[in-house]
């Protein structure tokens, strides 16, 4: 009897292009919050693909509330100097750069929260 070696054969059988397959997939879902009374299926159930509009939207608002969340202190300083009758950009830009932040920053931070839509960072 004589036993033969055969070589061993490599199936890779995930090599199959996949082309067709999302690279990225984002779901919204409920958030529980501090309300106890709803149940875990209901949270189940809420869970929800993303349209590429929803995404954008909801990383716009995100990037609004990151930036007003970092330069708060500074538009809280611009808003009471402001209500102290500052009224010119010179003047403003002085009280930003009183606190630290370079000029070229302050006309960036003022140009950034300046005008009248609050749904976009304007204070």
């Amino acid at each position: 009897m004589m036993s033969r070696i055969l070589p061993r054969l490599h199936l890779n059988l995930d090599a199959r292009p996949r082309v067709y397959a999302a690279q990225v997939a984002n779901y919204q879902y409920k958030s529980k919050g501090n309300d106890l009374s709803i149940r875990y299926l209901e949270l189940f159930y809420s869970i929800a693909e993303m349209d590429q509009s929803t995404v954008k939207e909801a990383s716009e608002k995100a990037l609004i509330a990151k930036r007003l969340e970092v330069n708060s202190d500074h538009i809280m300083a611009v808003l009471k100097s402001i209500n102290d009758e500052a009224v010119n950009k010179t003047e403003l830009i002085a009280v930003l750069t009183n606190r630290g932040s370079p000029r070229a920053k302050a006309i960036q931070l003022l140009d950034a929260h300046a005008g009248t839509d609050q749904f976009m960072g304007h204070r």
